[in-house]
């Protein structure tokens, strides 16, 4: 074996390892926005249904009110 073609397979296992450092690094930040985001979603939605149920109310006794 060549010495230049050990010294590209080397490299080529270096880049590899680095590559994978850098995905497990992405994907553990990934998991924790994740969590935020979804968390973000359930007071959003939660707000919502509170804002809609309000309303249906108030709408209800202003009916009520007319008749």
């Amino acid at each position: 074996m060549k010495f230049e073609t050990l010294i590209y397979k080397m490299g080529t296992f270096d880049t590899i390892k680095i590559y994978s450092i850098n995905t497990l690094a992405f994907l553990s930040t990934l998991s924790s926005i994740d969590a935020v985001l979804k968390t973000g979603l359930l007071m959003v939605s939660i707000a919502y249904t509170i804002v809609k149920i309000v309303a249906i109310i108030k709408n209800d006794l202003r009916n009520k009110k007319q008749k």
